[in-house]
């Protein structure tokens, strides 16, 4: 895979750089030596079934796995595509699974049986994300087409028919990098969030979706990751700050923007000093009165059975919408943060990161349940490609 090309940055950006390459390294996550590889099976993608029976999990070893949320157990095991699932969803019937890949295609699996019934190629050179319209007729797909040095990459956001791949629109080009993409509930606008060569080409950019018409285009903004409000009015976008550290030092904490939906106005910003990096996932409630978000967060010491030493934890806080009041925070097993989803009664949050799966307790933010402990298994190098 091509380097990602930064020259002068921020430090900010050089940590979403690092995340990229520990995270999104071609094909799967591994570290190699001589012919052997060691593959994780964590969830890099979750979703809801629409009545709340199922869970879905996109997972680093190829793998798409389906829990039954009334026993809380694995149900089905599909042998996904080529490379880290990225992306899940289930269709409107919920009898098939859409899932994307880091070989850049977009596939269908049968739910009941794991066939697969369908995939097509996003014909980005790295693709990043994926959003289903509200009908599952049609996907947003957003990538990036990487160029070598010294030319710049640039990244783009489509709408493909879901069940072709067929193109039906495109958004113009931006330099840099596709980092984050989400489609309004009520699928009118699509947001889109990338990096560039300078913060100053760093930028956040919303879209009608039936005309590609720019709503509006925020500069000087690194949008790690968003989310619309249930009733598409409000955008929330993460970023990061710079705060005093320890030894006098700098260090990074999180910031929620939440947006007029229409404007781009910044209406109420979030603190969020717990996080120490980049707020990797983000999530409004189904009736949109809170909103959650998850990322890195402080270094802990640990002992366990391999070892002792300093630990990254991964951190998730929820906010009253409203008050932007802090509900509670929930600190991880360890490792970033790989995605979350509420279930729609908006009771639990399903949360992965680097240790395990769990289900979170909306109401009291203790995790209640551990749908799956992840673990690294070693394979030939061929096998993990």
């Amino acid at each position: 895979m091509d380097r990602i090309q930064f020259h002068v940055v921020p430090t900010f950006v050089v940590l979403f750089v690092c995340q990229l390459f520990l995270l999104n390294a071609a094909p799967a996550q591994e570290v190699t030596v001589s012919s052997v590889a060691a593959i994780s099976d964590e969830v890099s993608s979750l979703a809801w079934s629409s009545d709340g029976q199922w869970l879905v999990g996109g997972c680093r070893d190829s793998v798409i796995r389906l829990w039954d949320m009334q026993t809380n157990k694995l149900a089905q095991t599909i042998k996904g595509p080529r490379g880290a699932v990225r992306n899940v969803a289930f269709t409107s019937d919920g009898e098939s699974i859409r899932a994307t890949s880091m070989d850049r295609r977009v596939y269908t699996y049968r739910t009941s049986t794991g066939e697969q019934q369908q995939s097509w190629d996003t014909e980005f050179g790295y693709f990043s994300s994926m959003a289903v319209s509200p009908d599952k007729k049609s996907i947003w797909v957003g990538g990036t087409f990487l160029k070598p040095r010294p030319q710049i990459s640039e990244c783009q956001v489509a709408l493909r028919d879901a069940a072709t791949g067929e193109l039906l629109r495109d958004l113009p080009r931006w330099e840099g990098h596709l980092i984050s993409l989400s489609l309004s509930s009520d699928g009118k606008c699509i947001a889109a969030g990338h990096t560039g060569e300078t913060l100053k080409q760093c930028g956040l950019h919303v879209h009608e979706a039936d005309s590609g018409r720019v709503r509006f285009s925020i500069a000087d903004d690194v949008a790690y990751s968003l989310a619309w409000s249930p009733d598409s009015r409000t955008l929330a976008s993460t970023t990061v700050k710079q705060v005093p550290g320890e030894g006098g030092n700098q260090r990074h904490a999180g910031l929620v923007h939440l947006r007029d939906g229409a404007t781009g106005t910044v209406r109420k910003t979030l603190d969020a000093p717990e996080f120490h990096g980049m707020m990797d996932a983000l999530s409004f409630s189904p009736d949109g009165r809170k909103i959650v978000a998850a990322g890195m967060g402080p270094t802990r010491d640990f002992r366990d059975e391999r070892g002792s030493g300093k630990r990254l934890m991964s951190v998730v806080t929820l906010w009253d919408v409203e008050t932007g009041k802090s509900l509670w925070i929930y600190e991880g097993t360890w490792g970033p943060t790989q995605a979350l989803a509420f279930s729609p009664d908006g009771k639990t949050i399903a949360f992965s990161d680097g240790g395990s799966l769990r289900l979170l307790d909306v109401a009291t933010g203790q995790w209640r349940e551990e749908l799956m402990k992840f673990t690294f298994r070693t394979v030939d190098s061929d096998e993990a490609k």
